[in-house]
């Protein structure tokens, strides 16, 4: 390739817009198909400017925020993304160490772990399979789930409601709403969140994660599934399906282009917002949030909480699986941080995914203090008004009893 070629990321996608090498031809067909006139004009010589959703002070934010967390945790690979949950575009796109050819955030694929507890959650309460007054007993910590298998929770845990399961982040008590669910209302509301399909920016090596085949599932893989086990995302994926929660339910494409415009500044084209497809109701989105406001408030995620407001979110750890042998890797973990503010009216979702964390493994440890640093200078840039009374917060103050996730 040449020295003005693009080699990854938009530079590669859009390089013949960028240097110019566009083809122009019109021709003229007759009803049956045949060219009966043909002008061939050769290509555009002049290089045409694209411009991208990313705003350049969030970006500076999260590149900055998530520096000093892997730093701070000596993590292999530290991300963050900012989106705005009503339009799809992406505001902000950062790892560290940052890779000058590959983009993590749309080629590499993790274990969302309890991120994805938000999406078991969302199914069940739009199927009217569990409602706000269940309980659920979560084993003491210890699920024997057959003869081979047990599934533990971090923290031993008895009866909790369903938001307690959700702020608590048991694993067992998601595993009993994810079998309640059942594998084709799971595997339905899976992809209906974008999970197993591109999201759609279009750049090469953008990875569509890992999701087998619904056949293929049983009772074991729905349980563990439930907790966003036994299958990968991206994190273009998981901020996307978060969005939608935002949202009141839409699932949008991701957008990273802005407009494009000729070498006069004028506007050729422009990226407008497009609806994927409803993935939840409205009613059902805001049931979520009120939970996720409570895991924030009360539960895993109060690292993520911003003074004044609501903030609604949830914590994620998960093992890293070895490629090679296809088994987890003792020790060695992904943990996350998925949330959005203000939770009444979001306007930004941000995720932050902290890659084998060494002095803390847990997302509400690693990666929420980070989703704090970048909300608020977000709101202090912004200047958006605090939605939350002064006690409200204070209630962050009365910790109860130590909880990791």
């Amino acid at each position: 390739m040449g020295a003005n070629t693009g080699l990854t990321g938009v530079e590669l996608l859009y390089d013949k817009v960028l240097s110019g090498l566009v083809s122009r031809r019109e021709v003229i067909k007759d009803n049956a198909g045949h060219v009966i006139y043909e002008n061939k004009e050769g290509n555009e010589e002049r290089p045409r400017d694209i411009y991208l959703t990313l705003d350049k002070n969030i970006q500076f934010f999260a590149q900055e925020a998530v520096k000093k967390e892997a730093q701070k945790n000596r993590a292999d690979l530290g991300m963050a993304l900012v989106q705005d949950p009503n339009t799809g575009r992406i505001l902000a796109m950062a790892t560290y160490p940052e890779d000058p050819v590959k983009l993590p955030p749309v080629e590499w694929v993790y274990e969302p772990g309890s991120t994805f507890k938000s999406i078991t959650l969302a199914a069940a309460l739009e199927k009217d399979i569990v409602s706000e007054r269940d309980t659920f007993f979560c084993e003491n910590g210890a699920w024997p789930f057959n003869s081979k298998v047990t599934i533990h929770d971090h923290t031993p845990e008895g009866t909790l409601t369903l938001s307690g399961v959700i702020e608590r982040s048991s694993n067992i008590g998601v595993a009993k709403i994810g079998l309640k669910l059942g594998i084709e209302n799971y595997y339905l509301y899976t992809k209906a969140f974008g999970f197993g399909t591109k999201p759609g920016l279009g750049f090469y090596g953008e990875s569509s994660g890992i999701l087998r085949a619904q056949a293929k599932y049983r009772q074991l893989d729905l349980a563990v599934g439930s907790y966003g086990h036994g299958l990968a995302a991206t994190p273009l994926q998981v901020i996307s399906a978060y969005s939608a929660l935002a949202n009141g339910g839409r699932l949008l494409e991701a957008r990273l282009v802005d407009k494009i415009t000729d070498f006069n500044g004028r506007e050729i084209s422009r990226e407008e917002p497009s609806s994927v497809r409803r993935a939840v109701s409205e009613k059902t989105a805001g049931r979520v949030k009120a939970i996720l406001l409570n895991v924030v408030d009360k539960g895993t995620g109060k690292n993520a909480a911003v003074t004044g407001y609501h903030v609604a979110g949830k914590t994620g750890t998960s093992k890293k699986i070895d490629p090679k042998t296809g088994k987890y890797l003792t020790g060695r973990n992904v943990a996350s941080f998925c949330g959005f503010f203000p939770a009444d009216k979001p306007l930004y979702t941000i995720l932050v995914v902290m890659d084998n964390p060494k002095t803390s493994q847990y997302g509400g440890e690693s990666a929420a203090p980070a989703f704090q640093e970048i909300s608020k200078k977000i709101i202090t840039m912004k200047g958006i008004k605090p939605d939350a009374p002064e006690q409200f917060k204070n209630t962050l103050k009365d910790s109860s009893r130590p909880i990791s996730d």
